[in-house]
């Protein structure tokens, strides 16, 4: 991990960079950075494989839309822009998508603007409360469906 938070120091042009390991205290396929320098904060995702992994979630998807892995780093943007646009939930600014391994990191990354607040606790009743509303989940799946 160290090489890799060395690497991400590269992707900037401040040499006063603080660059912090995100735990989100649940087993995710990004390794998540928080980057901290004299301009501001921003976070770095960086998926903990190179290649489209073969698990249920991403067969799926590929199965029914024809998206990989890599697809979601190269769209970041778009979705992003296209959420904030309609104003179905609030989203980070996307800065940065690299979905090669040909950068200072070696791996595909995106670069987001760090949003303020907490996140939502996997498995709490707010989650539950946000996954059970029928018209949330029907606008998210309307406006993503549309892209």
């Amino acid at each position: 991990m160290g090489d890799l938070k060395n690497n991400i120091k590269q992707l900037f042009a401040s040499s006063h960079l603080q660059v912090d390991t995100i735990n989100l205290g649940y087993e995710n396929t990004n390794d998540i950075f928080e980057v901290s320098s004299d301009e501001g904060c921003c976070i770095v995702k960086v998926p903990k494989v190179t290649s489209d992994p073969h698990n249920t979630f991403w067969t799926g998807l590929e199965n029914l839309f024809g998206l990989t892995a890599l697809d979601s780093i190269k769209n970041q943007i778009a979705v992003s822009e296209h959420l904030e646009q309609y104003g179905v939930i609030e989203v980070p600014k996307v800065f940065k998508t690299d979905p090669t391994c040909d950068n200072p990191i070696g791996k595909p990354y995106v670069m987001l603007e760090k949003m303020h607040g907490e996140p939502v606790p996997k498995e709490s009743e707010l989650e539950q409360e946000i996954m059970q509303s029928a018209d949330y989940i029907y606008q998210l799946g309307v406006h993503l469906g549309s892209l």
